[in-house]
Protein backbone atom coordinates (compact mmCIF):
# COMPACT_ATOMS: atom_id res chain seq x y z
CA UNK A 1 0.00 0.00 0.00
CA UNK A 2 1.40 3.67 -1.03
CA UNK A 3 2.18 5.82 1.76
CA UNK A 4 -0.66 8.50 0.97
CA UNK A 5 -3.06 5.88 1.33
CA UNK A 6 -1.85 4.41 4.28
CA UNK A 7 -1.97 7.84 5.94
CA UNK A 8 -5.54 8.15 4.74
CA UNK A 9 -6.77 4.80 6.30
CA UNK A 10 -5.40 5.62 9.65
CA UNK A 11 -6.96 9.00 9.48
CA UNK A 12 -9.84 6.83 8.58
CA UNK A 13 -9.28 4.57 11.29
CA UNK A 14 -8.89 6.99 13.76
CA UNK A 15 -11.60 9.25 13.34
CA UNK A 16 -14.26 6.46 13.34
CA UNK A 17 -12.22 5.17 16.67
CA UNK A 18 -12.55 8.90 17.90
CA UNK A 19 -16.75 8.17 17.01
CA UNK A 20 -17.01 5.04 18.86
CA UNK A 21 -15.40 6.66 21.73
CA UNK A 22 -17.54 10.04 21.64
CA UNK A 23 -21.13 7.75 21.78
CA UNK A 24 -19.96 5.61 23.97
CA UNK A 25 -19.07 8.69 26.20
CA UNK A 26 -22.15 10.06 25.60
CA UNK A 27 -24.28 6.80 26.60
CA UNK A 28 -25.83 6.35 23.46
CA UNK A 29 -25.76 2.52 24.28
CA UNK A 30 -27.47 0.00 26.00
CA UNK A 31 -25.41 1.11 28.89
CA UNK A 32 -26.55 4.56 28.98
CA UNK A 33 -29.24 6.49 29.43
CA UNK A 34 -29.61 8.25 26.01
CA UNK A 35 -30.65 5.11 24.43
CA UNK A 36 -34.65 5.18 22.73
CA UNK A 37 -37.25 3.06 23.61
CA UNK A 38 -37.33 1.55 20.30
CA UNK A 39 -33.91 1.16 20.32
CA UNK A 40 -33.70 -1.03 23.09
CA UNK A 41 -36.88 -3.18 22.10
CA UNK A 42 -34.40 -4.15 18.77
CA UNK A 43 -31.32 -4.68 20.92
CA UNK A 44 -33.37 -6.70 23.80
CA UNK A 45 -34.89 -8.61 21.22
CA UNK A 46 -31.73 -9.53 19.34
CA UNK A 47 -29.91 -10.60 22.66
CA UNK A 48 -27.24 -7.87 21.91
CA UNK A 49 -25.26 -6.42 25.01
CA UNK A 50 -22.46 -4.68 23.60
CA UNK A 51 -21.43 -1.40 24.78
CA UNK A 52 -20.86 -0.25 20.99
CA UNK A 53 -24.25 -0.36 19.41
CA UNK A 54 -25.35 3.17 19.50
CA UNK A 55 -28.73 4.93 18.77
CA UNK A 56 -27.92 7.90 16.28
CA UNK A 57 -30.71 10.26 18.44
CA UNK A 58 -31.00 14.10 17.63
CA UNK A 59 -28.92 14.25 20.95
CA UNK A 60 -26.20 12.03 19.62
CA UNK A 61 -26.80 14.15 15.50
CA UNK A 62 -25.57 17.27 17.89
CA UNK A 63 -22.64 15.90 19.82
CA UNK A 64 -21.19 14.43 16.59
CA UNK A 65 -21.71 17.68 14.70
CA UNK A 66 -20.06 19.46 17.56
CA UNK A 67 -17.07 17.24 17.66
CA UNK A 68 -16.58 16.33 13.78
CA UNK A 69 -16.28 19.01 10.60
CA UNK A 70 -18.47 18.49 7.36
CA UNK A 71 -15.26 16.66 5.29
CA UNK A 72 -14.51 14.71 8.04
CA UNK A 73 -18.06 13.09 8.45
CA UNK A 74 -18.11 12.86 4.56
CA UNK A 75 -14.78 11.22 4.70
CA UNK A 76 -16.57 8.89 7.08
CA UNK A 77 -18.99 8.44 4.50
CA UNK A 78 -22.04 8.69 7.14
CA UNK A 79 -23.43 12.33 4.91
CA UNK A 80 -26.07 12.25 2.45
CA UNK A 81 -25.38 12.59 -1.14
CA UNK A 82 -25.34 16.66 -0.78
CA UNK A 83 -23.39 16.41 2.36
CA UNK A 84 -26.33 18.12 4.35
CA UNK A 85 -27.59 15.72 6.76
CA UNK A 86 -26.34 13.19 8.40
CA UNK A 87 -27.35 9.36 6.81
CA UNK A 88 -27.07 7.56 10.17
CA UNK A 89 -29.62 9.51 11.87
CA UNK A 90 -32.69 8.00 14.00
CA UNK A 91 -30.84 4.36 13.24
CA UNK A 92 -28.87 1.99 15.15
CA UNK A 93 -24.65 2.56 14.68
CA UNK A 94 -22.92 -0.56 14.22
CA UNK A 95 -18.54 -0.24 14.22
CA UNK A 96 -16.93 -2.55 11.71
CA UNK A 97 -13.74 -4.32 12.88
CA UNK A 98 -11.13 -6.02 10.86
CA UNK A 99 -9.39 -8.97 11.97
CA UNK A 100 -6.43 -6.09 14.27
CA UNK A 101 -9.59 -4.72 15.75
CA UNK A 102 -9.67 -1.36 13.37
CA UNK A 103 -12.98 0.31 12.98
CA UNK A 104 -12.96 0.64 9.31
CA UNK A 105 -16.70 1.78 8.93
CA UNK A 106 -19.70 1.46 10.16
CA UNK A 107 -23.53 -0.01 9.35
CA UNK A 108 -26.55 1.29 10.39
CA UNK A 109 -30.05 -0.27 11.13
CA UNK A 110 -33.46 0.99 11.12
CA UNK A 111 -35.79 0.17 14.25
CA UNK A 112 -38.64 -1.92 13.67
CA UNK A 113 -41.52 -0.68 12.44
CA UNK A 114 -40.09 2.64 11.24
CA UNK A 115 -39.31 4.32 7.93
CA UNK A 116 -40.82 1.97 5.22
CA UNK A 117 -39.57 1.99 2.05
CA UNK A 118 -36.32 2.45 3.21
CA UNK A 119 -33.20 -0.39 3.51
CA UNK A 120 -32.89 -2.04 6.40
CA UNK A 121 -29.15 -1.65 6.84
CA UNK A 122 -26.58 1.13 5.20
CA UNK A 123 -22.90 0.14 4.80
CA UNK A 124 -20.66 3.14 5.37
CA UNK A 125 -17.47 2.26 4.36
CA UNK A 126 -14.92 4.77 2.63
CA UNK A 127 -13.61 2.61 -0.14
CA UNK A 128 -11.24 4.84 -1.86
CA UNK A 129 -8.65 4.32 1.13
CA UNK A 130 -9.44 1.11 2.96
CA UNK A 131 -11.67 -2.20 2.91
CA UNK A 132 -15.06 -3.04 1.22
CA UNK A 133 -18.09 -4.95 2.87
CA UNK A 134 -16.57 -8.19 0.56
CA UNK A 135 -12.96 -8.06 2.13
CA UNK A 136 -13.93 -8.08 5.76
CA UNK A 137 -16.53 -10.28 7.79
CA UNK A 138 -18.20 -8.38 10.42
CA UNK A 139 -17.29 -10.22 13.54
CA UNK A 140 -13.91 -11.33 12.58
CA UNK A 141 -12.09 -9.99 15.72
CA UNK A 142 -14.46 -11.32 17.93
CA UNK A 143 -14.70 -14.76 16.42
CA UNK A 144 -11.02 -14.98 16.60
CA UNK A 145 -10.79 -13.91 20.53
CA UNK A 146 -12.73 -17.00 21.05
CA UNK A 147 -9.83 -19.33 20.58
CA UNK A 148 -11.23 -21.93 18.80
CA UNK A 149 -10.31 -23.21 15.41
CA UNK A 150 -12.63 -25.98 14.74
CA UNK A 151 -15.67 -24.22 13.47
CA UNK A 152 -16.59 -20.85 11.81
CA UNK A 153 -20.61 -19.97 11.00
CA UNK A 154 -21.58 -17.10 8.01
CA UNK A 155 -24.40 -15.67 9.08
CA UNK A 156 -26.19 -12.65 7.03
CA UNK A 157 -26.77 -9.72 9.62
CA UNK A 158 -24.84 -8.60 12.53
CA UNK A 159 -27.04 -9.32 15.11
CA UNK A 160 -27.45 -13.00 14.56
CA UNK A 161 -22.92 -12.67 14.28
CA UNK A 162 -22.39 -11.23 17.97
CA UNK A 163 -25.53 -13.29 18.99
CA UNK A 164 -23.96 -16.46 18.37
CA UNK A 165 -20.56 -15.40 19.20
CA UNK A 166 -21.01 -13.72 22.88
CA UNK A 167 -23.88 -15.37 24.13
CA UNK A 168 -23.39 -19.26 22.38
CA UNK A 169 -20.10 -19.16 22.47
CA UNK A 170 -19.66 -19.91 18.82
CA UNK A 171 -17.44 -18.23 16.48
CA UNK A 172 -19.43 -16.48 13.61
CA UNK A 173 -19.44 -13.88 11.07
CA UNK A 174 -21.50 -12.36 9.28
CA UNK A 175 -21.36 -11.87 5.27
CA UNK A 176 -23.29 -8.46 5.72
CA UNK A 177 -26.00 -9.26 3.52
CA UNK A 178 -26.90 -12.24 0.76
CA UNK A 179 -24.07 -11.79 -1.24
CA UNK A 180 -21.76 -14.81 -0.88
CA UNK A 181 -18.84 -13.55 -2.68
CA UNK A 182 -15.26 -14.91 -1.01
CA UNK A 183 -12.58 -12.75 -1.78
CA UNK A 184 -8.86 -13.80 -1.16
CA UNK A 185 -9.24 -11.48 1.97
CA UNK A 186 -11.70 -13.53 2.77
CA UNK A 187 -10.86 -17.05 1.76
CA UNK A 188 -7.46 -16.35 4.19
CA UNK A 189 -9.81 -15.54 7.03
CA UNK A 190 -11.54 -18.70 6.49
CA UNK A 191 -8.64 -20.86 6.05
CA UNK A 192 -7.68 -21.47 9.71
CA UNK A 193 -11.00 -23.24 10.86
CA UNK A 194 -11.77 -27.02 9.92
CA UNK A 195 -15.30 -26.48 9.14
CA UNK A 196 -17.07 -23.71 7.65
CA UNK A 197 -21.05 -23.47 8.32
CA UNK A 198 -23.77 -21.69 6.44
CA UNK A 199 -26.64 -20.42 8.32
CA UNK A 200 -28.88 -18.13 5.90
CA UNK A 201 -31.96 -16.39 6.40
CA UNK A 202 -34.83 -18.31 5.58
CA UNK A 203 -36.19 -16.18 3.57
CA UNK A 204 -36.70 -15.94 -0.40
CA UNK A 205 -33.02 -13.89 -0.42
CA UNK A 206 -31.14 -16.62 2.18
CA UNK A 207 -32.27 -19.45 0.41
Amino acid sequence: MQTHQRRAQDILYENNQKLVTLLVNGGFNLQGGNMSSPAKEVLVKKHVTREDIFDITPEAIALIKKNFQTQELDFMKLLTADRKYLIIAKRLLIPLRNKNGDVYGFSSRIHDGGYQGLPKYLHHINTSVCYDKFNEYFNSDAAVKLGSTENICIVEGPFDAIYMTDVCGIPAVASMGKALRVSPERLRFLARYNKVILFMDGDNAGK
